[in-house]
């Protein structure tokens, strides 16, 4: 039976619906590795900065007053647009009825590529038309930038950009070829990736914006190759380092013996650093390391999923579209690391 307008319609709305419900569900990826805020409106999101502060000692009495004088200034997160079109053609339809199965085939796929969207918009990437590579989002693409390893948006009027120190010995960068010296260090772990993690680890844990608190609040983005040499290496050293909690590409899994939240993602992108004698080292993958509470994930409001008309083409008479906007940004720079690493295990 050919489906009439009506049907159509009813469909439309039905899916409208429960396509604004999974898009706002996507953002629970995000829960155990960044702070979210949602139903964001207008063209930004502010975070006010300030630097920090401490308690004074005293003693005696009828003591003098010294005041603290903390700095303000403010970071934005703006939004990055993103949308699919399917046609929905009447001779195909013909063959693939029953029509609801469209519809929920059309957002399903719909959901999907929204999730792989928000993991490209998080990290500050996005995927290269020429090669099929992800690499960092610049200011020759199109749109805002943002993410963990981007360019993020500081000053008053969120117009100034901020970029990581990537400079070898640059404050957010772990030297490819670091390596933990001094009496206790092992031989089998020095200038390894977990020898750079725990030091990462103990780093982060200085800082005063680090939460002991809360569990697995120190994140850690690696590829599926560092996630295999990982493994790898911890049933060679005969050790459990807890690497067989690590999930599976676009998963999030807090390391419980590391006490680290490990996000193995293949979208991290590589770059040119140097070593210690100042050579070039090419094509090492950017795993990235970064405090929860000091990240940001925005979703803006007005998801829709909506139903056009079409009259200009013989067989279509309809078009399904999917569209959002999301936004993400580090709170600070200092709390946020790159550990290059060379990928010895292909994948």
């Amino acid at each position: 039976m050919k489906p009439t307008l009506q049907d159509i319609q009813m469909l439309r709305t039905k899916y409208s619906n429960q396509f604004d419900v999974a898009f706002q569900q996507l953002r629970s990826r995000f829960a155990g590795h960044a702070e979210i805020i949602s139903d964001v409106e207008g063209e930004r999101y502010e975070w006010p900065i300030h630097g920090g502060t401490s308690m004074r000692e005293y003693t005696g009495y009828n003591v003098d007053i010294v005041d603290s004088i903390t700095k303000y200034d403010k970071r934005s997160m703006r939004y990055r647009k993103f949308y699919d079109s399917q046609v929905l053609s009447r001779d195909v339809l013909k063959d693939m009825q029953p029509l609801e199965m469209n519809f929920a085939r059309i957002k399903s796929q719909m959901v999907a590529a929204a999730r792989r969207m928000f993991d490209e918009v998080f990290l500050g990437v996005t995927k290269d038309a020429t090669t099929g590579l992800y690499r960092l989002k610049t200011d020759a693409d199109e749109g805002f930038l943002g993410g963990i390893l981007g360019t993020n948006y500081v000053g008053a009027g969120g117009t100034d950009k901020e970029l990581l120190d990537l400079a070898y010995g640059g404050d957010n960068l772990i030297p490819i070829d670091f390596a933990s010296s001094g009496k206790g260090v092992s031989s089998n772990l020095a200038g390894t990736f977990v020898d750079r993690l725990l030091y990462l680890k103990a780093k982060l844990e200085t800082m005063d914006a680090f939460d002991p608190v809360e569990k697995g609040t120190i994140c850690v983005a690696i590829s599926p190759a560092v996630k295999r040499e990982l493994q790898s290496y911890e049933i060679s050293m005969n050790r459990d380092y807890g690497f067989d909690s690590l999930g599976d590409a676009g998963d999030v899994a807090l390391n419980p013996k590391l006490g680290v939240t490990f996000i193995v993602s293949n979208m991290l992108p590589t770059m040119t650093t140097k070593n210690k004698a100042g050579a070039d080292v090419a094509g090492a993958r950017m795993c990235c390391a970064w405090l929860k509470n000091r990240v940001g994930v925005g979703i803006w409001k007005d998801t829709q999923f909506e139903m056009l008309d079409v009259n200009t083409k013989v067989d279509v008479r309809q078009r399904l579209i999917g569209s959002g906007m999301m936004g993400a940004s580090r709170k600070d720079k200092e709390t946020t690391f790159v550990l290059p690493c060379l990928e010895n295990i292909i994948v």
